[in-house]
């Protein structure tokens, strides 16, 4: 935000350069879209995912060929699409070493076997596609990778690169000199990709492009107060009535003798500006909530049951389909990887993800749990197994372990609100009772 200068945070008019620059690098963003987004990845991640297939487990460990296990792969492309409303994933292979025969054992040999590459969506650059039984086909792909060039032996260069997908072949371009090319041996471009808003093929809006707007007008309005309170804090002297002549010296251990008729006061700001500050920065904040999804900060007093329901519901329904398309995705790409390594597309497997986020740690719904519990109707070993689930309690607590001991410790007693004994005089219907 700050490299973008006056793109977000405009000039005031007759601001100075130097003044403008102080303000500037004052001015602090509160991360309400990084933290909305990476709470909702947090929250579809609570739990392991876990992959059922048929390929090597190495494999899985190391999805990507670069260290990351399958999960950390998916967090971060995860990421990218709640981002920007779409992200891709290629399987790829290394190139063949030498020229011997192109057979699964020499792949093997050279381990060689499929990997995945996350394309963020910003990287891609363009697409073609035509329509074959009904569905939009690729047929060319180009995205921007980069890669570090040694220079000499103790510098290296970073340097962009255009890479080209077409049905059995891929080219590597630097600028327009033809790096590197070969084939992949599949008559289409092994390019799965997800979306969480989608506009069109290959196309989409962020989720979260109001918040992003909303997000930069708080930029904006916290900078003008921080503005203002900092000339607040700086007291103005105003003098009448004195000459050119004059020399006052102001000073909490000095003495001010004015000729007679001359007054010098301090200027002082009306708060009522500072005040409307505040109430603009809240009311932006509190919609920042509404936009995430989910309570950034806690409001002041209590929220309403139905206010609960609704962004619980809303929480739970968009990200439930968001988790549920991206593990279509990603199996997808398990079967291009089978497919890349010779072996049946049904080796790829399937997911089992998480959906288990909707309530998460939601305080209302341990109320309405504690009641329930306080009523007979749920038993104690299941009122711990619920805020267990709701991240409440460590993963190693058993419920019904800890129901038991609570209860041989006297906890469960004093839950259920039975009087505790305060060592007082009881009282009934407002009258002392004798003991």
């Amino acid at each position: 935000m700050r490299a973008k200068r006056e793109t977000y945070l405009p000039k005031h008019p007759g601001e100075q350069d130097d003044q403008y620059e102080i303000r500037l690098q004052n001015s602090y963003l509160v991360p309400f879209l990084p933290d909305t987004i990476q709470t909702l990845v947090g929250r579809a991640f609570g739990s392991p995912w876990t992959v059922d297939t048929r390929l090597p487990s190495a494999w899985i460990e190391d999805i990507d060929m670069l260290g990351n296990h399958f999960e950390q792969f998916a967090r971060v492309a995860f990421d990218d699409s709640l981002t920007y409303g779409l992200t891709h994933i290629l399987v790829d292979l290394p190139p063949r070493q030498g020229d011997g025969p192109a057979t699964l054992d020499a792949d093997r040999q050279q381990g060689r076997r499929p990997y995945f590459t996350h394309i963020p969506a910003r990287n891609l650059i363009a697409w073609k596609s035509k329509t074959i039984g009904g569905k939009d086909v690729l047929t060319h792909v180009r995205y921007r990778e980069y890669a570090d060039v040694e220079v000499n032996r103790w510098q290296t260069k970073r340097v962009e690169r255009i890479r080209v997908m077409e049905p059995g072949i891929w080219e590597l371009y630097e600028g327009d000199t033809l790096v590197e090319a070969g084939e992949t041996g599949l008559e289409y471009i092994p390019l799965a990709t997800h979306y969480t808003r989608k506009a069109g093929f290959m196309t989409a809006l962020s989720p979260f492009e109001d918040l992003a707007y909303l997000n930069q007008r708080h930029w904006t309005s916290a900078s003008d107060q921080n503005h203002v309170l900092h000339v607040s804090r700086v007291p103005i002297i105003a003098a009448t009535g004195l000459q050119d002549t004059d020399e006052i010296k102001i000073s909490p251990n000095a003495f001010v003798k004015l000729p007679v008729g001359a007054e010098i006061k301090y200027v002082v700001m009306d708060p009522g500006g500072i005040d409307a500050g505040y109430r603009d920065l809240e009311r932006i904040e509190s919609q920042c909530r509404i936009l995430g999804m989910q309570p950034l900060m806690l409001a002041g007093g209590d929220r309403t049951a139905t206010e609960a329901s609704i962004n619980n519901s809303n929480t739970h329904t968009s990200l439930r389909a968001a988790v549920l398309a991206f593990k279509d995705t990603l199996e997808l790409a398990l079967a291009f990887a089978a497919d890349l390594a010779g072996r049946p597309i049904d080796d790829g497997g399937t997911l089992q993800v998480n959906l288990d986020f909707g309530v998460r740690g939601d305080p209302l719904e341990m109320q309405n749990l504690i009641l329930l519990f306080e009523k007979g109707v749920i038993t104690g070993p299941t009122l711990l197994a619920e805020a267990k689930r709701r991240g409440l309690l460590d993963d190693d607590v058993d419920p019904v372990d800890e129901y038991e001991a609570a209860r041989l410790g006297g906890g469960i007693t004093q839950l259920l609100g039975e009087p505790l004994d305060l060592g007082g005089t009881p009282m009934i219907a407002g009258e002392v009772v004798e003991q």
